[in-house]
């Protein structure tokens, strides 16, 4: 095809599919940031699970406490808490 034979149409179908490809690319790349933030996020649960059936130092305990009892005042509801802090609903009811 030749330069003066590209129509508006044309034009409008090859800036369509270009948008379409950048939409894409930045939808995987928002995915995969919030794939890995999850992840991270996950890990850190599973840890602080571990470590409470293994027996907590006292130190991360007080940590975790200081946290929730910071989340409990922004009234985030108690089984969010205990989810990110790993401390029990009876416990956080507590503090």
């Amino acid at each position: 095809m030749m330069f003066d034979e590209i129509t508006y149409e044309d034009i409008m179908r090859i800036r369509i599919e270009e948008a379409e490809e950048l939409a894409t690319k930045r939808g995987m790349e928002r995915g995969i940031q919030q794939g890995i933030q999850k992840g991270i996020q996950e890990g850190i649960q599973e840890g602080i699970q571990e470590g409470i059936q293994q027996g907590v130092p006292q130190g991360i305990r007080q940590a975790s406490e200081r946290i929730a009892l910071k989340m409990k005042e922004k009234d985030l509801p108690l089984s969010e808490i205990s989810e990110c802090t790993g401390l029990s609903e009876a416990a956080i009811k507590a503090l």
